[in-house]
This record gives C-alpha cells, structure tokens and sequence, in this order.
C-alpha cells in the first residue's frame, strides 16, 4: 500500500513515531510517500492507494487507485471537485474534532473585543484606560448568536454558557430541542457529540 502524505501548515511533517504507527496500521508492505508541490503529486499519485493532506484538485483524477482520502483539516470545500464527489473513494477530514480550540480562539478575539484590548494594544496610551473602560461590555447576561451549530458552534455555546450568555443558535440541520433540565440550568447535559441544538437558552 503506498500512502502519499501531502503536508501542511495543520500538519507540516511526520515524527518517526508516526510515520511507525501509520505504517504498523496499514499492514506489511506499505510506504510513505513525501510530496509538496504539484510535480511530485502528478508524479506519485497514478499508483497512490492513500492520501493523506490534500492533493491540487485538478490532479485528483490521476489518482486511478485510489481507495482511502484523508484530507488534513476539517473543511473540504476546496477539494470537491465533480470527479470527487463522483468517485467511490471515501472522504475524510477533521471536521468535529477541531471545535475546542476554534472556540477558545473565538473567545478570546470577543474577550479582547469587549474588554477593549484591540484599542489598548493599537494604542498603547495609559491616558486611554478610562475611554477604554466607559466602552468595555460584560457577556454576562448578554446574548450571543451562533449560525451553524455543528462541532464549533456548539463548543463556542458551551464557553458562551460558562460566561452566563444567552445563547441563539441556528443551523441548515433540523435538530431537537435540548432536555428540560439543560433549559433550567443552561447547561448541556450531554456529551458534545449528542448534544442537541438549542432554539433558545
């Protein structure tokens, strides 16, 4: 089994750890195949079994024995070509495992928002301490509107909840409503995964 990795800034190399687990996976006789640029890739990929990053699009149809694609990173919109959506070979990504640090970071541009960070790094001025705090905002109590409420939306929920926030959510999905005592308490009561959107908290 040839496995070509393609990496990126998510993934940018692989340890010898890795590269031992990976092939300890793929059974005896597999390979790991280094490419970065699109020379390498139409080069490695007619007998690639494997891919793991993401190719150039338009190379895809090279791939002629392709049976696994693993892209790096969680969206996969820049890789759906009509050859891909059209082939058998299963897609696979991050997507729902990169909620958490999605969220913080999230967070931590609306904390520096409110708090008036933006203003005080920018401007870098002890004079501007009281403008800055007559503009700063408590989430407490606030409401925080969320479109899209997959993995990272409901991650981003869970901290807006922490802070005491109101949380409006929405998605493309029909999806429950959340059990009675998550309402009462405006926690979640389940794992991420089962966690059902919420209309309103």
């Amino acid at each position: 089994m040839k496995i070509l990795f393609v990496p990126n800034l998510i993934v940018s190399g692989l340890t010898d750890a890795d590269r031992a687990n990976i092939l300890e996976a793929a059974g005896p006789g597999a390979r790991i195949v280094e490419v970065k640029d699109k020379g390498a890739q139409r080069r490695e990929l007619p007998d690639t079994d494997v891919i793991f990053g993401r190719v150039a699009p338009e190379l895809f149809s090279v791939a002629t024995r392709l049976v696994y694609y693993h892209s790096i990173g969680a969206g996969v919109d820049s890789i759906l070509t009509p050859e891909l959506i059209n082939h058998d070979v299963p897609l696979a990504s991050e997507k729902g495992e990169v909620g958490i640090h999605l969220a913080e970071h999230a967070f931590a541009l609306l904390l520096a928002l409110t708090r008036g960070l933006h203003t005080a790094i920018r401007t870098p001025d002890y004079e501007l301490r009281e403008p800055i705090r007559v503009h700063q905002r408590e989430l407490y109590e606030q409401t925080l509107g969320i479109v899209g409420f997959g993995g990272t939306g409901r991650a981003v929920a869970r901290r807006a909840v922490g802070f005491g926030m109101r949380v409006l959510g929405v998605d493309v999905e029909r999806a429950s409503s959340p059990s009675p005592a998550s309402r009462r308490s405006g926690r979640p009561t389940a794992s991420p995964t089962s966690w059902p959107p919420p209309t309103r908290w």
